[in-house]
């Protein structure tokens, strides 16, 4: 989870969003990145507005 990082990104598909993210709402994701004096990068595969209540974003059965 990143929190409070000066520089923090996370990518993810936007067609895999169910509701459209709002700035300044609850955003919690998780995935693999990279944290460095630059800040935070995340490849997001799980997405919610808390890390109880995080989807996966892609389909594990293919």
């Amino acid at each position: 989870m990143i929190q409070g990082d000066v520089c923090s990104i996370v990518r993810f598909p936007p067609e895999s969003l169910r509701l459209a993210v709002q700035s300044g709402a609850p955003f919690a994701a998780s995935g693999l990145g990279t944290r460095n004096a630059m800040g935070t990068a995340l490849e997001a595969v799980s997405l919610g507005t808390s890390l109880s209540a995080l989807q996966p974003l892609y389909d594990r059965s293919r």
